[in-house]
């Protein structure tokens, strides 16, 4: 790396983990020695199959999704699964035999640390069967989890194509050391304070400013919602359209 990006480097504060995820500025930069790592259902042999997933069965009949050895962080954990099926997930970290996390999919979204804004879920709409509808939760983290020397993510029940089914991936960045970094732990302070700085509800101080109003937008015509000088946190924007119905996109 030449002297130039590594005085930006430095020049950012950039860091890794979840001390990464605070420092806006070097959120586009890559850490040095990093390899950002991509572990999915998607068929390893390049094909496009995605409902076979689980890379063996370990010693506590768990399924592994994911599993890695030496330092890193996990950024992204995302599940597609069928309601029709129950399951449990388990994070291990640093080569401990008791899970440090144990969340169910309906859990995103409420138990910390999977907490909104930087975790959820929802439940898409449609017909996803030939032979009928199979409703099923999507459940996405950003919630950072760091690791000094390996990870295992378990589930109880394999991908498997109608039986339970569903798709997802675990994204993590692997490090050449464990600078920098701690054990995952759930009650770390500064996951919390990251859903403070990226607007969870949480986060709204009992002061804040709520505005409301109703006004119509001419075609081809601009509204100014807000003009507010000082400083402060815009921490939602939320648009409702009454009374429209699906003829409305085409007119």
């Amino acid at each position: 790396m030449s002297g130039l990006c590594l005085c930006l480097l430095a020049a950012l504060g950039v860091s890794r983990g979840a001390d990464r995820l605070t420092n806006i500025a070097a959120l586009p930069v890559v850490d040095p020695g990093a390899r950002i790592v991509y572990d999915g259902s998607i068929a390893h042999d390049g094909s496009n199959d995605d409902w076979d997933w689980g890379y063996y069965r370990d010693e506590h009949g768990e399924w592994v999704l994911a599993q890695d050895d030496g330092a890193g962080c996990i950024y992204n954990f995302t599940q597609h699964r069928y309601l029709k099926f129950p399951v449990t997930f388990r994070f291990y970290f640093d080569g401990e035999d008791m899970p440090r996390l144990t969340v169910t999919p309906q859990e995103f979204g409420g138990k910390a640390p999977f907490l909104r804004p930087l975790a959820g879920y929802f439940m898409p709409h449609g017909d996803y069967s030939e032979k009928g509808s199979r409703p099923f939760r999507i459940v996405r983290s950003f919630v950072p989890m760091e690791y000094e020397k390996g990870f295992k993510v378990t589930v109880s029940a394999k991908l498997r194509g109608g039986h339970p089914g569903g798709w997802g991936h675990v994204l993590y960045h692997r490090y050449p050391d464990a600078r920098g970094l701690r054990t995952f732990a759930p009650d770390d302070p500064r996951l919390a304070a990251l859903n403070v700085r990226y607007g969870g509800r949480t986060a709204v101080p009992h002061d804040d400013e709520q505005r409301t109003a109703e006004a119509t937008l001419p075609p081809g015509g601009t509204l100014r919602l807000l003009d507010r000088k000082g400083r402060g946190v815009l921490a939602e924007i939320a648009l409702t359209a009454k009374d429209v119905g699906a003829d409305a996109l085409t007119n």
